[in-house]
């Protein structure tokens, strides 16, 4: 599973409803974690504002098709979360045989922004 976009189920919080919502969202798993999952999410990020222009890799369907995502997207390396096994469903595409060098950026781009929190949180003991 490791390397492919999967079908996730995420939780979110509807401002309009005032409650906590469910949806299904395309995420790329990273590692499996005693039954649980380390992913990133794969978003189309409507509002262009939110668009992290360093660590959102912008994935078309035009240069990416075989990644058989319905529209444009981001793959949104710094937003990394754990989900059970539970919410993730089916196979979408394999990053990794699809898009070898994609796969690797992304992987730069994960590695970078863990490295930049733990330089950060090692600043502060010094």
């Amino acid at each position: 599973m490791t390397a492919e976009i999967r079908v996730i189920v995420t939780q979110y919080y509807d401002r309009k409803l005032n409650k906590m919502k469910h949806k299904a969202r395309p995420g790329l798993i990273l590692k499996e974690i005693n039954g649980d999952y380390a992913v990133i999410p794969v978003s189309t990020i409507p509002d262009k504002r939110r668009v992290d222009p360093y660590y959102d890799i912008p994935v078309t369907t035009r240069d990416y098709p075989k990644l058989n995502l319905s529209q444009d997207s981001y793959i949104r390396t710094n937003k990394q979360t754990v989900v059970n096994q539970a919410q993730i469903g089916g196979k979408i595409s394999d990053l990794h045989a699809e898009y070898p060098d994609l796969f690797s950026q992304v992987i730069d781009k994960i590695e970078e922004f863990n490295d930049s929190i733990i330089k950060e949180l090692r600043d502060r003991l010094t």
